[in-house]
């Protein structure tokens, strides 16, 4: 056999019994490390700045300014029948055993609850609002205690446009509305109504 002969044959497979022998199974794999736990997700608002006991209390402050305060039954411009801080007592009558004229402790407490509701459906619906400044904040938690998340999800440019900190036509899309010429009234620079004065502290931040 020459020495290129001897060379191939170790390159050939082995017969045995005339037929095609494979080569041998390889010893398989370990099985890839499992991955290392992932960090718990995160949620979005858990890392977004909450509204401060001190900012809340300038709000409740503006709302006892802007819708009054009563402690008695009465009818709003809309006639429905209201007491309190703005309660709307079709949406949510008052606890069992509740008599009039109402105590301040009372009043201060579906106060408590209006706001609580307040900041659930803001959360639930716009909450990058808590992402705001103090002062739009208080613009934004106002205007949807005033008039419900539903019509406040209409102010959609006004919205919009707070979003991307384009404070000057968020506030100019407050004014050219129905809820600011008839339902809560614009006024004058020297005695500006509450759609002025939340439109003036969206602009200018103060």
């Amino acid at each position: 056999m020459s020495w290129l002969a001897a060379v191939l044959a170790l390159f050939k497979p082995k017969q045995q019994g005339g037929g095609y022998q494979p080569l041998p199974t390889p010893e398989p794999l370990p099985p890839p490390p499992a991955p290392a736990p992932s960090a718990p997700a995160v949620s979005l608002s858990s890392r977004l700045p909450t509204m401060t006991p001190q900012n809340e209390m300038v709000l409740v402050d503006e709302l006892r300014r802007d819708e009054g305060v009563r402690y008695t039954r009465y009818l709003d411009s809309k006639g429905i029948p209201t007491t309190g801080v703005g309660h709307n007592l079709n949406a949510k009558p008052l606890p069992a055993g509740w008599t009039y004229p109402l105590s301040d402790s009372q009043v201060d407490q579906l106060l408590e609850d209006d706001l609580d509701d307040v900041y659930v459906d803001l959360d639930r619906n716009l909450s990058w609002w808590r992402a705001l400044d103090d002062v739009r904040q208080r613009v934004i938690a106002n205007m949807c205690f005033n008039m419900g998340i539903g019509r406040l999800l209409g102010f959609t440019k006004t919205l919009a446009a707070a979003r991307t900190a384009n404070y000057s036509t968020a506030a100019a899309e407050m004014l050219d509305s129905k809820w600011a010429r008839e339902d809560v009234g614009i006024g004058t620079a020297a005695k500006p109504g509450r759609a002025l004065r939340l439109a003036n502290m969206m602009r200018d931040g103060k």
